[in-house]
């Protein structure tokens, strides 16, 4: 049997790494299934060390540019992720050659718009935020956690706190939370935030924010879909309609004076690889 070699690209949007590859490239190895090679891809000792890996099929004839299949590093399907996408429209224009700046791709959250001005700022049109519950509390290791419910494509639980943010004092809260399926069957990501204390009235206020994510089933240097999460508890809380948000892996901006979200951040190319 000949083995033909494939081209995959590794980027970064905010920290958050993701293996991009087209399904004509794809389609050209022999591997058993699309969740096993996300696995084997993103392994840190087999693979090129990945928070997913994203499959991109370029669309005809339907309005719409590319569509994706999303995964997690550990095969997972993912319905959407804002740092994925803004790597997509990335990988799109830089790799794929396509020719307009606005980009229309097909998401297991539904339909997204990309809008791509230079490698350090892509703007991604997010899902509109799905469900909003307030007032949520759980008893984990007998400390009552009050937070919030956003689908912002992705399902999250968040919860604002005062001060840094240590992941080491919250990392077995998080994966107790991040288990609870009673409000949707495969759980919520969980995501922290906290709110600047040094802001100026007539500037956008800045967060502080992580998330600890499914499928990773750890503390992420950023996700997308969490910052919306975070920015929407934020600007409701603070009456701001544009929230920085600042993530372990870098910034990004939300800004809710649309229809629907828009985030905005870089998208940067790591590596390129082939693989057999």
């Amino acid at each position: 049997m000949i083995f033909k070699s494939a081209n995959i690209y590794k980027y970064s949007g905010a920290g958050n790494t993701f293996c991009l590859i087209s399904e004509k490239e794809f389609e050209k190895g022999q591997w058993s299934s699309r969740p096993e090679f996300a696995k084997v891809i993103c392994s840190p000792i087999s693979g090129l060390c990945a928070d997913g890996l994203v499959i991109i099929k370029e669309l005809t004839d339907t309005g719409l540019d590319f569509s994706w299949d999303f995964f997690n590093s550990d095969g997972s399907y993912a319905e959407m992720c804002g740092n994925a996408a803004r790597c997509v429209g990335a990988f799109c224009k830089e790799i794929l050659s396509f020719p307009n700046d606005r980009i229309k791709i097909l998401t297991g959250a539904g339909i997204i718009s990309i809008r791509y001005y230079s490698p350090i700022r892509i703007d991604v049109e997010m899902s509109s935020i799905a469900k909003v519950r307030p007032s949520i509390c759980y008893q984990i290791e007998g400390t009552n956690i009050n937070m919030s419910f956003v689908n912002s494509g992705v399902p999250h639980l968040v919860h604002e706190i005062s001060g840094p943010i240590i992941l080491s004092e919250w990392k077995s809260k998080a994966e107790s939370l991040r288990k609870k399926t009673d409000i949707v069957e495969s759980g919520c990501n969980f995501t922290l935030f906290s709110i600047s204390n040094c802001q100026n009235e007539s500037e956008a206020p800045f967060i502080n924010a992580v998330t600890f994510e499914r499928g990773v089933e750890n503390f992420t240097q950023a996700c997308g879909t969490g910052a919306v999460a975070a920015a929407r508890i934020a600007a409701d809380k603070l009456n701001k309609n544009v929230i920085h948000v600042k993530m372990p892996g870098g910034l990004l901006s939300v800004d809710f004076s649309y229809d629907s979200p828009l985030l905005s951040g870089a998208a940067i190319l790591l590596l390129q690889a082939q693989v057999v």
